[in-house]
This record gives structure tokens, C-alpha cells and sequence, in this order.
């Protein structure tokens, strides 16, 4: 179901014309209520079928801050635009507006030139179709990070049932690698952290892994891997609930110029594939793999560089940044192999988004240059014009993109057929007369080269 825009406002005229300016720009169905006690009721009734609220301060009935109120009282972690004629004056007046979510906004009434499109802009970037992390009190991550840190960043807990949750260990606790080994026996995988000390524990950790990779020693050894993956996963589950914050962007640059000095390092690539496949969730392997190979492709022709290895590399970490269920996206880009026509139709719609999807939501995190993002965009597109989402062809897509889509394609062939010699040897055969044309020809031939 599409996510919808809960607005409250008592006059009937400006209502009607700032819900047309509001779905003008957002494309999202609004619900307009009349008061703050019509807006409570649509929330109590059913709050998840919201992305946003956006109030008037002063109505009959009810006002912007009892909206608010109910919101923080029934934890309807919902991202909340108060529209007022007092300006920031008025936030003395409610409790932790800016705190409770990083999307909260006052906005002047009326908005001046631009202002309510800059307010609704990060709609864009959060995912409104798919269970969102920011409507939930509490956020999971994997109990085995835990082994990294000496002390729990925030309050850590056990979910019990779908509602109920436990102190595990409160902010400041030893984590004791033996507790946390206890509770993996009893078949713990996760572990869960409350959504408004989320950014304060992922940067904790985001501190620890950065401070590893600064003296990881070179080559792709396991321990270094395992940190690889740790990265990913940190990042995109940050990405997703709340956003990334400076330390992230720095860890994840730190990250890719740590990929591109381990295949300086260790040039065998077949070690390295050999090392990381099934090692880690599909999503996280799988960008890893493909930032490798990528970088190394790219690393053998004459117009690499600096500046070229990293907008690659970055690309493949995040490529499919806003899928969120790993054996659904393992399943899909492997059948996408086996299928054509009407087949590759009826699989499922969002699948065909995501390119441009991932490429949109990160954007406005300035977290990588604009030729990272238009080779996100194009990573499903194939030399023949058979590639979603726009159907070009070797000769029309940006060469960067060629370069990971050819690492891509190859590493789905291995993933499909097993990551031995013989399966490398046939995945060449089968893209020869596909791969060796237009801006696919030079990646192509590199990559025949690097597994002679």
C-alpha cells in the first residue's frame, strides 16, 4: 500500500490549495482532517499507512502540538512538519521536536518562495512502500557485532514477542564476549536497539571498524573480509532508519580505498572470490565481490585512475542499497539469468525500480559523485538493449557502467553455476558474443585476461 500525507488544517480554503501544492510535488496522496483531534483519530486507527504529518499550529478542536503530543506519547515515530506563523519561537513549546525525528521541520505560514518544497524534499530519499524502520521503537542489528565493542554504546535488548522487549544491557555495561556467546547458543541472532540511540550506536561502531581497517594489515585475509561485511551491513541499516551520519561517509571512503589497496595487494582475483563467496548475507557478499572484480577490471585499462576506481567502487557497495530482503534479491537477480520475455515481466515490479531507485536514494546524502549514482542507475542494463531500466545498448551506456555491469553479469554466472574454474571458463564462453561489442568490448577483454 502507498504511504500517504496525514495534513491537518481548520481552514477549509487553504487546505484545499496547499493538499494540490503538496501532492504536486510530492506525487502522494493526501488526507486532509480539519482539526488535531481528526488528525489523532486517522493515527490512532491506523498510523502506518502515513509517511508524514503535516499540521497548522492553531485549529479548533485540537492543535499542532496535541498532534505532536499523541505522536510522542503513542510513539508514532512519524516525521512531523508544524506550519506557524510564529516561526522557530514556537518549538519552546513542544518537547524534543528536533530530537525525536531527524525529519521534523517548521515551516513559516505562509511557507515563503521554495521553502515547502525544501521541507518535503527528503521524501524522496526514505522508502514509503516497504516497512519503515523510522515507525519502529525499536531497530535490529546482529548480536555478533557486539564481539567489537568493549562497552554497550546505548541500552541494548531481547526481543521476547513481536511487542515485548528486555534489557539485555543498559549504555555503559561490559560486553562480555562470553555473555554474548551464551546467548548465540540459544540461537540469538539479533539483538535490538531503541530507534532514538540508533546513530549513537552505529557511530560507536562505526569508530571501532574505522580504527580496525586504519591497521588491517594488506591483502583480502578473512579477518579483514569479515570487517568488509561488518561495514556494509552497518552502513546500510543506518542508510535505511535514519540516514548516514559524517562518521559513515567516512567509513564507507575508508572502506572502498581499503578494496582498492587489497587488489593491489593480491592480484590472484580468483583467491579473493574464493575467500568471500558464501561468507556473508547475499546482499553484502555480493556488493563486496563486485566492487573487487569491478576495481580490478577497471584498474587494467589505460583511462583508469584514482577518481575512476573510486566512483566504481563505491558504486558496487551500494548498487542495491534499497533492497531489503536478502534471499528475495538473491532469488530474483539469479532468475533474471534463465528468463527472458514474458517470464522476466512477471517478476516483481519494485525488483525492475531499484536501479534507479538506489541511485536516487543516496543522492542526497552527497555520500558519492554524480557518475556513482548514473552507474547505479544503469547497473542492470546489458550490451544487447535487453537490461532494465532503460533497455540500452553497448553502444549508449556510460562506459563506467559497462565496467561494473560486466563484472556483474560474470559474477551472477559463477553464482549460478559455482565458483570453480570450469564454471569460469563457460561464464567467458557464454558472454563473448554478447560482451565483446561497444563500451562492454575493453572491460570484456580485461576480464578474459585477469582469468587466463
Amino acid at each position: 500500500m502507498k504511504k500517504k500525507i496525514l495534513y491537518a488544517e481548520d481552514n477549509e480554503d487553504v487546505r484545499e490549495i496547499f493538499s494540490l501544492k503538496i501532492q504536486q510535488i510530492t506525487d502522494l496522496e493526501i488526507e486532509q482532517v480539519a482539526s488535531g483531534q481528526e488528525a489523532v483519530a486517522r493515527l490512532k486507527n491506523d498510523a502506518t499507512q502515513f509517511c508524514l504529518v503535516i499540521s497548522d499550529m492553531q485549529m479548533i478542536n485540537g492543535t499542532g502540538k496535541d498532534i505532536y503530543d499523541f505522536m510522542m506519547i503513542s510513539k508514532t515515530l512519524l516525521p512531523f512538519i508544524l506550519m506557524s506563523g510564529e516561526g522557530n519561537s514556537v518549538i519552546k513549546k513542544f518537547s524534543n521536536f528536533y530530537e525525536s525525528n531527524k525529519y521534523n521541520k517548521v515551516m513559516d505560514k505562509p511557507p515563503a518562495k521554495g521553502q515547502l518544497e525544501e521541507s518535503l524534499e527528503f521524501l524522496k530519499f526514505i522508502d514509503l512502500d516497504r516497512a519503515n524502520l523510522l515507525e519502529k521503537e525499536f531497530i535490529p542489528i546482529r548480536i555478533n557485532l557486539l564481539y567489537r565493542g568493549k562497552f554497550a554504546p546505548s541500552d541494548i535488548f531481547l526481543q521476547l514477542s513481536p511487542n515485548k522487549y528486555v534489557h539485555l544491557y543498559n549504555k555503559g555495561d561490559n560486553l562480555s564476549n562470553s555473555d554474548i556467546l551464551k546467548y548465540e547458543n540459544k540461537n540469538v541472532e539479533v539483538i535490538y536497539v531503541k530507534n532514538d540511540q540508533f546513530g549513537v550506536f552505529v557511530d560507536s561502531y562505526v569508530e571501532i571498524i574505522s580504527d580496525v581497517i586504519r591497521h588491517e594489515k594488506k591483502g583480502v585475509l578473512p579477518s579483514s573480509l569479515q570487517v568488509h561485511f561488518e561495514v556494509h551491513e552497518l552502513i546500510h541499516q543506518q542508510l535505511l532508519s535514519i540516514g548516514l551520519s559524517p562518521a559513515s561517509v567516512e567509513l564507507s571512503k575508508k572502506t572502498v580505498y581499503s578494496t582498492i589497496s587489497s587488489i593491489e595487494s593480491e592480484p590472484n582475483l580468483l583467491n579473493i572470490i574464493l575467500k568471500v563467496a558464501n561468507n556473508a548475507d547475499w546482499l553484502y557478499e555480493h556488493s563486496l565481490l563486485l566492487a573487487f572484480l569491478s576495481s580490478m577490471i577497471l584498474s587494467k585499462l589505460e583511462w583508469s585512475s584514482k577518481d575512476t576506481l573510486y566512483k566504481v567502487t563505491i558504486a558496487a557497495f551500494f548498487h542495491d542499497i534499497v533492497l531489503k530482503n536478502d534471499e528475495e534479491a538473491k532469488k530474483l537477480e539469479l532468475s533474471l539469468m534463465n528468463k527472458t520475455g514474458e517470464e522476466i515481466k512477471n517478476l516483481d515490479p519494485k525488483f525492475f525500480e531499484h536501479p534507479l531507485d538506489s541511485s536516487q536514494y543516496i543522492h542526497d546524502f552527497r555520500l558519492i559523485p554524480p557518475d556513482s549514482n548514473t552507474i547505479i542507475a544503469l547497473s542492470h542494463e546489458k550490451p544487447d538493449g535487453t537490461g532494465f531500466p532503460n533497455g540500452l545498448t553497448a553502444y549508449q551506456t556510460f562506459p563506467l557502467a559497462c565496467v561494473m555491469n560486466t563484472a556483474h553479469a560474470f559474477l551472477n554466472e559463477l553464482y549460478l553455476h559455482g565458483f570453480t574454474k570450469q564454471s569460469i571458463v563457460k561464464a567467458l564462453i557464454k558472454m563473448e558474443p554478447t560482451y565483446s561489442q561497444g563500451h562492454y568490448q575493453n572491460p570484456f577483454e580485461q576480464l578474459k585476461k585477469i582469468f587466463k
